[in-house]
């Protein structure tokens, strides 16, 4: 996958994420679903840490990418 696909995915969790803490949402929950998120997309080995004031997405970095 492409870099910009990673960044759509990515802000698509994390505003999914937003939506569900701003309504009330439990920030297990709110994991959850950006989880899902990601899973649906392809991005099965991704992790996230939510608290009431943070949000925090790793995706893996595509293979092709260089490490520096």
């Amino acid at each position: 996958m492409s870099d910009l696909t990673i960044n759509k995915v990515a802000e698509l969790a994390i505003e999914t994420g937003q939506l569900v803490l701003e309504c009330g949402g439990e920030t297990h929950r709110v994991e959850e679903m950006m989880h899902n998120v990601c899973n649906g997309f392809g991005f099965t080995s991704n992790e996230s840490y939510v608290t009431l004031t943070g949000i925090f997405l790793s995706l893996p970095a595509p293979i092709s990418a260089p490490f520096f």
